[in-house]
C-alpha cells in the first residue's frame, strides 16, 4: 500500500492514543484482531472527522466511534487493518518505552511530520506560559504559550526531536516526569513554525489556540 501524509498521521495517533489487540472469542471460535484508540471526549470530532476517514479512504472500514464514560473511543476490528500495521513494526498489547515510529515513515519529511502531528493531535497539549512565585502560589499566567509532548517512550520523543530539528523547530530538552517523558516547544517563533508546517488538525487544539489569542 503507498504510503500517504493521512496514513502517517493515522500512525502518530495510533502511537498516542491506539493499540493493536489480538484475543480469541470463544463464542465465534476465532482469533479477534482490532486497533482500539482511547482519549477524552474533546477527541471525538478529530476522531470522528479525520481518523475514521482516512482508516476508511485507505482500508474501506469505518470501525465503531462511541463515548464510554468520559472518554471517547474508537475500535476497528479488520484483521486487514491489524496486519499493515504490525507489519510496520507496531507491538501488539499494551505500549512500553520501547515505542517507536516506524522507520518506514522517516525515509520522507512529509511523512515524519504527518506523524508528528498525529502524535501532537492526541498525546499533546498546548497552554498558556505561566510562573508561580512559591509554592501554594497562584499561577501568573502570561501570553506566550507552551506545547508538550509527553509519552513514556523516551525513544519516540528523541525521533520527534530530531525530526521538529530538521524541519527547523526548536525544542526543549528531554525530562523526566514520574515515568513519563516530556517534550516542549516554548519558543514563540518555533510554536509559529510549527502551526505553519505541521498544524493541528485536532479541533479542540485549535479552539484553545484562538481562546488564548497569543499572535494576535
Amino acid at each position: 500500500m503507498l504510503l500517504t501524509s493521512e496514513l502517517a498521521e493515522f500512525t502518530g495517533a495510533l502511537l498516542g492514543d491506539g493499540c493493536l489487540s489480538k484475543y480469541f472469542v470463544k463464542s465465534e471460535n476465532r482469533e479477534r484482531y482490532e486497533l482500539a484508540f482511547t482519549g477524552s471526549v474533546d477527541d471525538f470530532s478529530y476522531y470522528n472527522e479525520t481518523l475514521q476517514p482516512i482508516i476508511c479512504n485507505a482500508f474501506g472500514v469505518k470501525g465503531r466511534l462511541f463515548f464510554r464514560g468520559n472518554s471517547t473511543r474508537f475500535h476497528i476490528k479488520s484483521k486487514k487493518v491489524f496486519n499493515f500495521f504490525a507489519g510496520l513494526g507496531f507491538m501488539v498489547g499494551k505500549k512500553g518505552q520501547t515505542l517507536s515510529i516506524p522507520e518506514v515513515f522517516l525515509e520522507r519529511d512529509e511523512l515524519a511530520l504527518a506523524v508528528v502531528r498525529g502524535l501532537w493531535n492526541t498525546d499533546g497539549s498546548i497552554y498558556r506560559r505561566y510562573n508561580k512565585m512559591y509554592p501554594g502560589h497562584a499561577r501568573l499566567y502570561n501570553k506566550a504559550l507552551v506545547m508538550q509532548l509527553k509519552m513514556n517512550s523516551n525513544k519516540l520523543l528523541l525521533q520527534v526531536k530530531e525530526i521538529l530539528a530538521v524541519a527547523g523547530i526548536k525544542t526543549s530538552s528531554i525530562t523526566k516526569e514520574k515515568k513519563a517523558f516530556s517534550l516542549h516547544i516554548g519558543s514563540q517563533d518555533a510554536i509559529k513554525k510549527y502551526l505553519k508546517l505541521i498544524g493541528f488538525s485536532n479541533k479542540h487544539h485549535l479552539k484553545r489556540i484562538s481562546k488564548f489569542n497569543a499572535f494576535s
